[in-house]
């Protein structure tokens, strides 16, 4: 397919908008199961409007259903997945593996999308997705350039949509239960709580390399007590640690389509529909090589809704500041730093604004101060005046503190709100149908219809008749009666079939019995989505009888038990796993973005004598482990007892399902773990993270130098002069760095209140686990 412009619609303005800003596809969700279920959403009817504008302007429609469903959801959103199929939905995003399955059953012919949701980061991740009926995968957002490259290459064949811009989640996207566990609101249920922009204080910081487990290992100490040789650091350092900067990856685009990425995605239905308008005019501009008007745009875009932007990890999770500490809400488009003040009247310097972007009467302002929580809102009182690089401002109110060093933001426009669209007729469902004509009597005529919408539906009904001289006014008659509508279904390709060719029927007659079997076909498909819901309530699989707590599956030392799973191979013996009827568990993490690399340490440790001939049950926690599974087994390697791992969110039968058609040999599953009635023994880590927090938001003594609490972030003058030059920016001097010669290990912990966190990295990637 050509490349796709993707933008978000919270509501059907938002998608209506995108559509004519350029958007080649749209994609939203309904009132129910929805990842985002505090956007408007939409109804049926809505859905149908909008399907019929896409329609007509040749783009798509994709329904999001990517959220985690227990065995009762899952046949209300089979029924669901009909009638959106009947509304012109082009596909489905989904994120439980075990609905799709049960949609397979249910023989929906729409197509499947792995959401991001999936967690699919590798090649194998890819091939699992694919070999369990997915067209197409939405990637993790924690990707390189050249990991996304080497992905496509691996398979060509599918398609892959990557996300280009909006708001970016600390955690790896489905691996965040930092919400669910803390809030009772899960991310996983499209409620999530956004504990990311939340603000943490550091206790203290033990960094690498040379970290010993010892004490620490058995609870967080009260006090400050490193292990001998080590480096402590105790600090009342504060900030939202975990609040990422936006992705705006503007021309960069073009790099993503020539590596062969298929579309490209723009986060933000919970955004309104200027925001929907003005991200898709963007991109399109800049995937058609209009790279000024691109620019543009996103200033239009940024008004209000943007935070500092990044490349995310395109360019290497090293390469960028992804956080911001210092500030967790949104920004606006940089005006400049403040100079002088007098009352309400700000002199700031300011570099490169254009024009078009200079505040007038009646616009929001953003002043952030030089401190800690100094933050100011109010609009600008008389239109601003101009003297590069001076800009006057004056204010509708004085701000609250010294706002010299400040810097100014422009948030929002007096004028900004888009009108409302209205949309067309509603898309109608077109069905192939046969009609036949028969004369059962001189006077009368049987129709015989069948028609499919999935099954197939016979109608018949006997009319009067009455001859007629020419045998060519029957068929057009027919189709001039048959082919028009006012119902969700609409007869498009109507094949007739006629014994009798003189014959003459009255026109009321066959438009009353086109509405009367429009009617009747209407309540057979919605019975049928009925019954298909409720096949696939009756055919759910049980869940496997013997299960164990999960705590009694993690390894019995060090970080590996901190985690539950296995991140240090180096220091894993087979007496540190944990003993099971089947053999010795071994869990997998469920984050390894150097694949390969990750299954070379597992094939060692399975390699080793004291470990080949002892019987392992591995711990699969994402779908590139089944593809690992397989690989092993053709190996020689004697993996041939599995669980389904916390990772996968197990909330109904289907998955188990799924699963173990993909590779045999599954023993149980551990249950869904956000839940009231999850196995509470074992709390996962809440954040799972490539975005490093002693590099973008803590400063170890020896490394004095670099702040990154204020560093963390480019200022409002070089975003602006950087960004008009028609490229992302790049790192500023005074950016975060790596502590000189970071193992990727370092060890930390942090508060809110009187509730701990513990803080643990590996090979570069941050696990934030709750102390209980």
């Amino acid at each position: 397919m050509d490349h796709e412009v993707l933008a978000p619609a919270g509501g059907l303005d938002h998608a209506l908008w995108a559509l004519e800003g350029g958007a080649n596809a749209v994609y939203f969700g309904f009132q129910k199961f929805s990842a985002r279920s505090h956007a408007t959403n939409f109804d049926f009817d809505q859905v149908r409007q909008l399907a019929k504008v896409a329609r007509d302007k040749n783009a798509r429609l994709y329904a999001a259903v990517n959220t985690i469903l227990n065995s009762q959801e899952v046949s209300e959103a089979v029924d669901l997945a009909w009638q959106l199929h009947w509304c012109g939905v082009d596909a489905l995003i989904l994120q439980d593996l075990g609905f799709a399955k049960a949609l397979q059953i249910s023989g929906l012919p729409t197509v499947l999308h792995a959401s991001t949701q999936a967690a699919v980061h590798t090649p194998d991740g890819v091939r699992a997705v694919r070999d369990l009926g997915f067209s197409r995968v939405v990637l993790a957002r924690e990707l390189t350039l050249s990991e996304i490259e080497t992905i496509v290459q691996a398979d060509p064949k599918m398609e892959y949509e990557v996300f280009v811009h909006g708001a970016l989640c600390y955690a790896v996207s489905g691996n965040c239960m930092a919400s669910g566990l803390m809030l009772g609101r899960s991310a996983n249920k499209g409620d999530c709580g956004q504990i990311c922009r939340t603000t943490f204080e550091l206790d203290y910081l033990i960094p690498g390399p040379h970290r010993r487990e010892s004490p620490h290992e058995d609870g967080l100490p009260v006090g400050i007590h490193a292990p001998e040789g080590e480096t402590t650091w105790q600090t009342g350092t504060k900030g939202a640690f975990a609040s990422m900067n936006d992705l705006e990856l503007g021309p960069r685009i073009r790099q993503l389509a020539g590596i062969g990425v298929t579309s490209f995605k723009i986060e933000g239905r919970m955004k309104p529909p200027a925001y929907s308008y003005y991200t898709a005019k963007a991109y399109r501009s800049f995937l058609d090589g209009k790279d000024a008007q691109g620019w543009s745009a996103l200033d239009e875009a940024r008004l209000g809704y943007g935070r500092r932007p990044s490349a995310g990890w395109l360019d290497g999770h090293k390469a960028l500041a992804q956080t911001n500490p210092q500030w967790a809400g949104t920004l606006g488009l940089p005006l400049g730093e403040i100079r002088q003040s007098k009352g309400s009247t700000l002199v700031l310097q300011t570099d490169h604004i254009k024009a078009e972007n200079l505040p007038t009467r009646g616009d929001g302002v953003l002043v952030l101060g030089t401190l800690p929580g100094q933050s100011f809102r109010t609009s600008v009182q008389v239109p601003s005046v101009s003297r590069p690089p001076v800009l006057e401002l004056n204010l509708a109110k004085e701000p609250p503190f010294s706002p010299v060093g400040a810097s100014v933001w422009l948030t929002s426009r007096h004028d900004g709100k888009l009108p409302q669209k209205k949309a067309s007729r509603p898309f109608q469902f077109p069905l192939h149908a046969t009609l036949r004509v028969t004369q059962p009597a001189p006077n009368l005529v049987t129709l015989a219809l069948s028609a499919s919408f999935g099954p197939v539906v016979t109608l018949e009904t006997t009319l009067p008749c009455e001859p007629s001289p020419s045998s060519e006014g029957l068929e057009q008659a027919l189709r001039h009666a048959f082919m028009a509508s006012s119902h969700r279904f609409i007869f498009s390709d109507l094949a007739i079939h006629s014994d009798s060719q003189n014959l003459f029927i009255n026109p009321r007659d066959l438009k009353q019995v086109r509405r009367d079997w429009l009617t009747k076909l209407e309540a057979e498909a919605d019975h049928w989505a009925q019954s298909q819901a409720q096949k696939v309530a009756r055919e759910e699989p049980l869940l496997t009888e013997v299960s164990l707590p999960r705590a009694q599956l993690s390894p019995l030392e060090g970080v590996n038990r901190l985690l539950g799973f296995i991140v240090e191979w180096e220091r894993l013996t087979p007496q540190q796993l944990a003993s099971t009827p089947w053999g010795l568990a071994l869990p997998l993490a469920p984050f390894s973005p150097n694949e390969e690399a990750a299954l070379d340490r597992l094939r060692r440790f399975l390699a080793l004598p004291s470990v080949k001939d002892q019987p392992i049950v591995l711990g699969v926690n994402n779908p590139a482990h089944l593809v690992w599974l397989q690989r092993l087994r053709q190996e020689g390697f004697a993996v041939n007892s599995w669980f389904a791992d916390w990772g996968f969110h197990r909330a109904n039968g289907w998955l188990e399902s799924n699963l173990d058609s993909a590779v045999p040999g599954l023993v149980f599953s551990v249950g869904w773990l956000e839940t009231e009635k999850a196995d509470h023994s074992y709390a996962p880590p809440i954040f799972t993270s490539r975005a490093c927090m002693l590099r973008n938001s803590f400063s170890a003594p020896h490394q004095a130098h670099v702040t990154p609490t204020k560093e963390a972030a480019f200022d409002a003058r070089t975003w602006s002069s950087q960004k008009l030059q028609g490229r992302t920016p790049e790192r500023p001097e005074q950016g975060p760095r790596c502590p000189a010669g970071c193992s990727g290990h370092f060890s930390a912990r942090l508060t809110q209140g009187a509730q701990g966190f513990r803080v643990e990295a590996r090979d570069c990637v941050n696990y934030l686990l709750l102390e209980r």
